[in-house]
């Protein structure tokens, strides 16, 4: 399976990455937020990860995606035209 290798944010608790994949906390949120991604993709946003169902620990596991994940203070850049133009915001 690979290494876990620890992932800085989480905001809910530890996240790790194993490959392509991250392991995050699940919850009792979790199989609708799992339907939501799937619905976003469906509907051609790849910008969100594929959800991977569960492990035996029952934390969520998702594709892996690179890119910058900020965390609070949030820094400037993430309220500048171009994130918000990225991550879907109107304008």
């Amino acid at each position: 399976m690979g290494e876990e290798i620890a992932l800085a944010g989480g905001n809910m608790g530890p996240v790790s990455r194993r490959g392509a994949t991250v392991l995050r906390p699940g919850g009792p949120w979790s199989p609708a937020v799992h339907r939501l991604m799937e619905h976003c993709r469906a509907a051609g946003v790849t910008e969100v990860p594929r959800p991977l169902g569960f492990d035996e620990a029952g934390r969520e596991i998702v594709e892996f995606l690179p890119g910058t994940v900020p965390a609070y203070p949030m820094p400037r850049w993430v309220w500048q035209r171009p994130a918000l133009a990225g991550g879907g915001v109107p304008q």
